[in-house]
């Protein structure tokens, strides 16, 4: 009997330690699964802030496109506006040697006038 009461015993801690062990493999695996979960958020916040890197670097490419875009279109725009000044310019002395023909032949039209008139009154 006493025999009997030992060999309980020892199979009740047998399987007490059995329990103990199976609990501690499972809270082990469970850790590592948990490790690994926690690795592969880790590694998709990584990528994820990669990817928003490659964004903001491909947006500030953009922009730097852009106003080099419309840097180049100012200076066009100056180029066009001074080519244009430019060839006003001559437009300009041309109509002001064009003014100053005018001036004197209209002079030269009241002079010739004046002197048919004098001769007239001669006359």
């Amino acid at each position: 009997r006493a025999e009997a009461e030992a060999e309980a015993d020892l199979k009740a801690e047998t399987e007490a330690e059995a329990e103990r062990k199976a609990e501690a493999e499972a809270e082990t695996e469970s850790e590592s699964e948990a490790d690994i979960k926690a690795e592969a958020e880790a590694h998709n916040d990584l990528k994820a802030e990669a990817e928003t890197e490659a964004d903001l670097k491909a947006e500030t490419e953009v922009e730097a496109d852009l106003k080099a875009e419309a840097k180049a279109g100012a200076e066009r725009k100056a180029e066009t506006e001074a080519e244009a000044e430019a060839e006003a310019e001559p437009k300009e002395e041309d109509e002001a040697e064009a003014d100053l023909k005018a001036e004197a032949k209209a002079e030269a039209e009241r002079k010739a006038e004046d002197s048919e008139a004098e001769a007239e009154l001669k006359i």
